[in-house]
């Protein structure tokens, strides 16, 4: 699997090692709950933009399944390359990303991908084990496993256990027979992590944000199609529906939440201008409309997925834009009086929120929709660093 000399792949392995050890330090240290929610939206993202590269025409299911001993996240339409192999053992990104391109009148294929993000995930486990399909460059694909250990305190133990990880990848590899016609719409990519009772709080607590982001995420992204969630003895799927026009403008959005086979309807009001899109849950009770209160946990900005840390940030809807610059853990946005490029991009898109929001208000008035002083909430932000 490796493409360099041994000296070569030693001198990766340990400047993956040194940076690995530092980021999990600064895991371990932190007490922040923004790391323990983040994390099932960084596989998230990387189910998203793994098909948004080599499955454009697709769109992704995902199922997560929580037990008392571990946490198993599994989406289809996915395989791993050298590169994704490579990426994700010694953490670096990889280099199919689509993100930055120039034109602004297009939305970016991909939000980020296997980078150090990813390391969030090991708030959960030190330990994961993750299976899927391999794709050599002759287009021959196999089934094959491979485990991350970051529990590694010292340089030694984690420049030791990322050559395991090659050794185990490339030793499944060998042994596993040619696949000739994989099914990529079924589940073949598992991430795995072993639970103990400190980790399933934050299992609990991701998962917890998930279903309070969720309907949003998927109004943004169309590339997800569904999501289930197996836990505590109940099983919850989220699927978008199609969307009906309220006006050329505003669009009513519609989810279905299964319980148990029980299908609780949502609602959403939607309004889009370029690349920037805000929205706001409603109630409809027979021909009466209302404005659903905000959950004090929703993110109000979105990149895409929400960006954690955005909570206060006091608008009446959420907002969401591709292009958003955020800060680097992503926990929200610079909008200062520094002449910045991207400080001025994202001052730029707020702006547009605003004319979004004013027509969308105008309608709600005219519509007599109830609960109106929800978009009366315009105070400002509180200061952050």
């Amino acid at each position: 699997m490796s493409r360099f000399d041994r000296d070569t792949v030693k001198t990766l392995n340990r400047i993956a090692a040194q940076k690995i050890l530092e980021k999990m330090r600064d895991l371990r240290m932190s007490s922040t709950e923004n790391f323990k929610r983040r994390w099932i939206w960084e596989l998230l993202q990387n189910a998203h933009d793994k098909a948004a590269i080599d499955f454009p025409d697709e769109q992704v299911t995902v199922s997560i399944k929580l037990t008392q001993t571990s946490l198993e996240f599994k989406h289809n339409y996915s395989y791993f390359t050298d590169k994704n192999v490579e990426g994700i053992i010694r953490q670096i990104s990889s280099e199919d990303k689509d993100w930055g391109q120039v034109d602004e009148s297009k939305t970016p294929k991909t939000i980020g991908r296997f980078g150090t993000g990813f390391l969030t995930t090991h708030l959960l486990s030190e330990k994961v084990k993750i299976s899927g399909l391999f794709k050599h460059e002759e287009n021959a694909f196999h089934q094959f496993t491979f485990s991350l250990d970051r529990s590694g305190r010292e340089l030694p133990q984690l420049i030791d256990s990322i050559s395991k990880s090659f050794q185990e990848a490339n030793t499944k590899l060998n042994n596993s027979p040619k696949l000739r016609s994989p099914n990529s719409s079924v589940c073949n990519t598992t991430f795995q992590y072993e639970l103990d009772n400190g980790s399933i709080s934050v299992a609990k607590i991701g998962l917890d944000d998930l279903e309070n982001a969720l309907p949003y995420t998927l109004i943004f992204i169309n590339r997800i199609k569904s999501i289930q969630i197996e836990r505590d003895q109940n099983i919850i799927i989220y699927e978008k529906k199609e969307s009906l026009d309220l006006t050329d403008e505003i669009k009513l959005v519609e989810f279905n939440k299964i319980k148990n086979d029980k299908i609780e309807k949502l609602y959403f009001a939607c309004i889009s201008k370029n690349n920037t899109s805000i929205s706001i849950q409603i109630i409809q009770n027979e021909n009466q409309v209302s404005l659903h209160t905000f959950n004090n946990k929703l993110p109000k900005l979105f990149l895409g997925f929400p960006l954690i840390g955005t909570e206060k940030f006091n608008f009446p809807t959420v907002i969401n834009n591709s292009f958003f610059e955020p800060t680097e853990p992503r926990d929200g946005i610079f909008i200062t009086d520094k002449q910045e490029a991207s400080i001025n991009n994202n001052k730029q898109i707020i702006e547009e929120a605003i004319d979004l929001y004013l027509i969308l208000l105008k309608y709600a008035t005219s519509n007599n929709w109830q609960n109106l002083y929800i978009l009366a909430n315009t105070s400002l932000p509180e200061e952050k660093e």
